[in-house]
């Protein structure tokens, strides 16, 4: 059919208006799809399933054309037997081409749904399509071979991949965002030496290297000086929170080459101002 303010053609979405088939039950149908009474007055509500409108994708970026030709006018309006003489009226219209695409989307209010139900729906509405696109077909003429559909599974796929990878990056930069404002709101508290710190540890080169050896070095290098004794007290507190990283004695036959050792000896050096 064709969408009223669109003019393009489109399969309609809605809500959903039950069909029972082999594998559903009444209660499936009904919570996915609703129930309508006979005289649409005594049970009527909506389904848990909202159908979007299919769009088409035309091959080569246009519709085609077709023609129908009823022979018997005369007869299909009452006014005649059917005859070979009546004035065939070839009639014009405009079809989706084969090798067109469509992408169906449907949203689920699964809150509305018993619990078995919301962890299968996609399942079952997998098998529908699957069976409409193989037996029923879509849209007007669909008896005689229009609207005849085939899954695309690598489509599928890609669409589905697109969409976890942008997922992805929507958590990662949530993540990041919730990251920075923890730095933030703890840098806020921060005395003057210990934002010097974290200041050179988040703009360091080499991010690989373990914060205590990053810290000694800079100061080995004069940086951070002017908070030189306050730095020196940051290395001690976490040397001593870390198992053999404070050793103020040395039993190596060559304490010279004792790494900890030196470090320990060097980090007491600047908190006594040396």
């Amino acid at each position: 059919m064709f969408g009223d303010h669109r003019q393009v053609p489109s399969l309609a979405g809605g809500r959903g208006a039950g069909r029972e088939g082999d594998c559903w039950t009444n209660e499936a149908i009904t919570a996915l799809f609703g129930l309508e009474s006979d005289d649409h007055q005594k049970d009527h509500w909506p389904g848990a399933l909202t159908f979007w409108d299919a769009l088409p994708k035309p091959a080569k970026n246009s519709l085609g054309m077709e023609v129908m030709t009823p022979h018997y006018g005369d007869y299909y309006k009452g006014e005649a037997t059917p005859h070979d003489a009546g004035q065939p009226n070839p009639i014009v219209f405009l079809v989706v081409p084969a090798d067109s695409e469509f992408t169906f989307h449907l949203t689920c209010d699964t809150h509305r749904l018993p619990e078995p139900l919301a962890a299968t729906w996609q399942a079952l509405m997998r098998q529908a399509y699957t069976h409409a696109f193989d037996w029923l077909g879509f849209g007007a003429k669909a008896a005689v071979g229009y609207g005849a559909m085939e899954w695309d599974e690598p489509r599928e796929a890609a669409i589905r991949k697109e969409r976890d990878d942008r997922a992805h990056q929507a958590l990662k930069a949530a993540e990041a965002k919730l990251q920075e404002e923890s730095k933030k709101a703890a840098r806020a508290v921060m005395n003057p030496a210990e934002g010097a710190i974290q200041d050179f540890l988040d703009n360091r080169n080499d991010k690989s290297a373990p914060d205590i050896s990053a810290v000694l070095g800079a100061l080995k290098q004069g940086l951070m000086t002017e908070h030189k004794t306050a730095v020196a007290e940051w290395l001690k507190a976490r040397m001593q929170a870390e198992k053999g990283q404070w050793k103020e004695t040395s039993q190596a036959k060559k304490p010279d080459k004792d790494r900890e050792y030196q470090n320990t000896l060097l980090v007491l050096a600047w908190l006594q101002g040396k």
